[in-house]
């Protein structure tokens, strides 16, 4: 057995630790119940699991400065923070010791122990968010250094309405703001209809992943313009400096679900002070003058 020195107390590790090249620890495994005292509670290391959720004990991770990086806890606790109280599994920190991370649940899946049977186990969590009072099923809070949320990622199947420069809408994955506070990227529920500088545009998504909140496809500026958007529904005529015409569509793949299916990818457009931009995966991407680009339903161009 091994003693760690932290800023928040002595943990006894088992012997089996990993280190910076610098010779500072890097991660180690908690054998006994050791609390650490942080200005935001007292937290257990998680030092042995369980025969479901937690079938290992994870890893506590360090910064390279001795701080704290990830800190998954033996039993869910509570942190107090201005925008509420969370129930948390896991909490990660900033090397100077703040808040970066609250995960209110951490188990592990397995064949023993799935996605549905994690989320049984969430409950609502109330939060003050930039745009009010929030109520939703959550995974993961990210807040700045400052505290202030930076983003939200929700449970799949989780939605939230919520107001945003472009109108209300269900949003589902996360949310994520600026340090200011204000929207950044929210990720529709369903195709949403947008008005923009080209004409409207079914802004949607269906690739997805999910995984966080950080980054949506509905993304604004700080002071609220629309930046860029991305859509399966829509192609767009664009007029070339030459005079000659050219359509950009979403580009087509294969389905996943068959392999032998078409069905058309996500095409992304930003929008840029008096431009356009039109990229997707594996397309070279198509820059013009906003005046020059027109949107058109996707449909249409079947029906010609």
């Amino acid at each position: 057995m091994s003693i760690v020195e932290t800023v928040f107390g002595s943990i006894e590790a088992r012997p089996k630790m990993e280190y910076y090249p610098s010779g500072v620890i890097r991660a180690c495994s908690p054998q006994k119940e050791s609390p650490l005292k942080t200005a935001y509670g007292v937290f257990i290391p998680q030092y042995c699991g369980d025969e479901l959720r937690k079938r290992q004990t994870p890893y506590l991770t360090y910064h390279e400065n001795g701080m704290i990086n990830v800190l998954p806890l033996q039993e869910q606790a509570e942190v107090e923070i201005p925008q509420g109280r969370i129930p948390v599994e896991k909490v990660t920190f900033y090397p100077d010791g703040k808040l970066k991370r609250l995960f209110p649940l951490d188990g592990c899946l397995s064949g023993y122990w799935g996605e549905e049977d994690e989320r049984g186990l969430a409950r609502p969590i109330k939060l003050k968010t930039p745009a009010g009072e929030l109520e939703a099923l959550i995974i993961s809070i990210y807040l700045s250094p400052e505290g202030e949320i930076r983003s939200l990622t929700f449970w799949p199947g989780e939605t939230v309405k919520i107001s945003t420069p472009v109108g209300e809408l269900s949003v589902k994955t996360g949310i994520s703001y600026y340090d200011s506070g204000q929207l950044k990227s929210v990720e529709p529920e369903n195709p949403v209809s947008v008005e923009t500088s080209v004409g409207k545009i079914l802004a949607y998504d269906p690739d997805a992943i999910g995984i966080t909140g950080d980054r949506n496809s509905i993304k604004f500026s700080e002071a609220g313009e629309l930046i860029s958007l991305k859509t399966v529904s829509n192609m767009f005529v664009v007029k070339e400096d030459t005079g000659d015409i050219k359509r950009v569509e979403p580009p087509l793949k294969y389905s996943p679900l068959d392999g032998e299916t078409l069905e058309p990818s996500p095409l992304t457009v930003t929008f840029m002070e008096g431009f356009v931009c039109l990229s997707a995966e594996k397309m070279q991407d198509v820059v013009a003058r906003t005046e020059n680009v027109t949107a058109r339903r996707y449909a249409q161009l079947f029906a010609m």
